[in-house]
């Protein structure tokens, strides 16, 4: 099952260059009304597919990129060192991001619900990382925050104006 509407799907298809795979939702859409973020299903095509919320606004997906490249994560990753409460927060929004994976999958049928069912993703976090003391990718954290709420992304967001500029 597809939420999305065709006209949204027709723009999301032109900012990735693709069909988009296990999509399920727009979670966020710009100010344009155009989508930034979508929800996709646990299990794409018989394979698991840990990342909840992709981002998909070209002109975001291109900005997280820059502010990657300048070394942001490293960043990111030595405040979680030493900030408890924001490491603290950090794996609030792990197990929230857990719990929304748990109710995509309730969307899920037959073989694909019997290979979610078969996994274990207890220790999968935002976009299916394991180790939850570290940044895997500021793109998973900021669309997270687009759809629901995460620390990382409003890091991001409060930092460097994102939304401005959609």
């Amino acid at each position: 099952m597809n939420l999305i509407s065709a006209e949204h799907l027709e723009i999301i298809e032109q900012s990735l260059g693709r069909k988009p795979k296990g999509s399920y939702k727009v979670e966020r859409v710009g100010s344009d009304n155009k989508p930034l973020v979508i929800s996709v299903l646990p299990i794409v095509e018989g394979k698991p597919f840990p990342t909840t919320y992709w981002l998909v606004s070209s002109k975001l997906k291109k900005l997280i990129s820059h502010i990657e490249r300048d070394g942001f994560i490293s960043q990111l990753d030595e405040k979680i060192k030493t900030d408890a409460s924001l490491k603290a927060t950090l794996i609030s929004n792990h197990e929230n991001y857990q719990n929304d994976r748990k109710q995509l999958a309730e969307n899920l049928v037959d073989n694909d619900l019997a290979k979610y069912n078969e996994m274990s993703w207890d220790n999968l976090g935002i976009g299916g990382i394991r180790d939850w003391d570290h940044i895997k990718c500021l793109h998973l954290h900021y669309a997270h925050f687009l759809a629901r709420e995460n620390i990382i992304g409003k890091i991001i967001e409060d930092e460097f104006s994102l939304l401005k500029n959609v």
